[in-house]
């Protein structure tokens, strides 16, 4: 996600938030509360807020010059000194997290990147088990760190943002402990799997609750008084004076039209697949507050984060199954029905093939089409100098298919 994207959604997604009513310190808020057990959505809060900071190790950000026991003592002391954090997130994930309607809180581990830390500190705990040969509790730490990233996922799309960043943590180097992996122990993760998509919500659904915060966001500015005291920022960006002079001009019902315009849109194509979605012309004649949200949702980047982070967990799935086949049958089989590729059209599975003992397995990727198992290219131009480079990161533009290792 660039900064661009994020700052971008910030300002949509945030603005309620800014607005709600403040309590001065003393006020009276509500009536004293009886002491209940607390939710999963509190436990979580609880946990960014125990992390403790340090020298931290970790195999995918390690300084090249730590040698790699250095890395792993200091991983170790990391994992000990966060293990009641760690355990507050899977006390959480036991139970129901329900993302408050006023998300004060939450901002705790969304923006100030809490819940990112925890899933650094669930991957290095997987680093530590995995060098001690503890190869299912390794895979144990990733699957904690992909479901929390479904659940902290839940609400607007800053929120699936953070939510599939997260999950890309815990997909890193699954490859690896699954080659390690027995038939049962497979089969237990591709259960655990299959509850965790179904904790994900829908874009659909994460669209919806969006469009709910930006129009109270909007009506808020349209209380008595708050639009005359707005003043053009210094620096040309939003709101402009031209934008205020519109403003002046609007009515609530207005809009609640506009809004209910570009959101319905939205998501009808949010619920086409994916290469179908793409390129779906959204209203434009929108006005400026309704027009901030268009400008986050008209490129579409959001939906293939979305896709991309179900078609490496479908993936994951799949070629567990297949290792647990093969350690059961001594083969690949012949034939196998893959889960369903969000890339793809008409609910079509992930391909899989087999081929000399071994099999390819993948997704179309985000350009749709099926290019027989090459890997991901991705033409890129630096900013700085105008040169076009072609990486393998896998990006909207990519051409080629994304291969799922075997192991």
């Amino acid at each position: 996600m660039t900064d661009t994207v994020m700052k971008s959604i910030l300002l949509v997604s945030g603005a309620l938030f800014l607005s709600a009513p403040v309590f001065a310190q003393g006020e009276a808020q509500t009536a004293p509360q009886i002491a209940t057990e607390p939710s999963g959505y509190d436990l979580l809060v609880q946990a960014g807020q125990k992390i403790l900071s340090g020298p931290n190790g970790g195999a995918s950000n390690t300084d090249p010059n730590i040698p790699p026991e250095e890395n792993l003592r200091r991983e170790r002391l990391a994992v000990a000194r966060n293990a009641p954090a760690l355990a507050l997130v899977r006390l959480a994930l036991q139970k129901p997290v329900e993302i408050p309607e006023v998300k004060g809180p939450i901002l705790d581990i969304h923006l100030n990147a809490k819940a990112r830390e925890l899933a650094r500190q669930f991957s290095q705990e997987s680093d530590v088990r995995f060098a001690d040969g503890d190869y299912k509790g390794a895979m144990d730490s990733r699957l904690d760190t992909l479901e929390l990233g479904t659940v902290v996922g839940h609400g607007m799309l800053i929120s699936m943002l953070v939510g599939v960043a997260i999950e890309s943590i815990g997909n890193k180097g699954t490859d690896k402990i699954g080659a390690h992996l027995t038939a049962a122990q497979c089969r237990e993760v591709i259960a655990r799997l299959s509850k965790i998509e179904e904790r994900r919500t829908s874009l659909a659904e994460t669209l919806r609750h969006e469009q709910k915060y930006t129009l109270n966001a909007t009506l808020e500015t349209f209380k008595p008084g708050a639009i005359d005291e707005m003043k053009p920022a210094d620096d040309g960006t939003f709101p402009t004076a031209q934008d205020i002079a519109e403003f002046k001009a609007l009515t609530p019902e207005q809009l609640t039209k506009s809004n209910a315009r570009l959101f319905d849109a939205v998501v009808e194509a949010a619920q086409l697949p994916y290469p179908k979605s793409i390129g779906v012309a959204l209203p434009q004649d929108l006005d400026p507050f309704t027009k901030l949200s268009f400008d986050v949702l008209q490129n579409g980047r959001y939906r293939f984060s979305y896709d991309r982070t179900v078609s490496q967990t479908r993936l994951l799935s799949a070629a567990l199954e297949l290792r647990a086949l093969k350690l059961e049958t001594g083969n690949y089989p012949e034939r196998f029905t893959a889960p369903v590729d969000p890339f793809a059209g008409d609910a079509k599975p992930l391909v899989y093939r087999k081929a000399d003992g071994d099999y390819l397995l993948y997704s179309l990727g985000p350009d749709g089409k099926d290019d027989g198992g090459a890997e991901i290219q991705t033409l890129e131009t630096r900013e700085e100098t105008g040169i076009k480079t072609v990486s393998d990161r896998l990006q909207p533009n990519s051409t080629g298919d994304i291969v799922q290792t075997p192991f």
